[in-house]
């Protein structure tokens, strides 16, 4: 199986997937789901947050299998969730940040 490439029993009839990554239109529905999540916790709580991850994880794997559930979610291992949260937020990015540091602080060159 290819480094991108992973399997989980709920997800695509149990079939290897490449890793999906967070798009535009999984955040707007997350957006969604952030209403309703909203009503149970408060904004920056710490159970707002674990919802919000678990509402991110099942939308994205969403566009892999349209039947995974918050309760497949619910069921991971903690373990393999957080390793699937960091992949998911890590691939997907054509912009990165540059290696030039503060732009607005020109490098001094050195005199000869």
């Amino acid at each position: 199986m290819g480094k991108n490439k992973i399997k989980l029993s709920f997800v695509n009839d149990g079939e290897a997937f490449t890793v999906p990554h967070m798009t535009v239109k999984s955040q707007e529905l997350l957006f969604k789901d952030m209403v309703e999540i909203e009503k149970k916790y408060k904004q920056e709580t710490p159970e707002f947050m674990r919802e919000l991850n678990k509402y991110m994880l099942m939308r994205v794997l969403q566009s892999v299998d349209d039947s995974v559930a918050l309760d497949d979610i619910n069921n991971m291992h903690p373990d393999d969730f957080v390793e699937l949260l960091t992949l998911i937020n890590n691939r997907g990015r054509e912009l990165t940040k540059s290696d030039d540091g503060n732009f607005r602080k020109k490098k001094k060159q050195k005199k000869k």
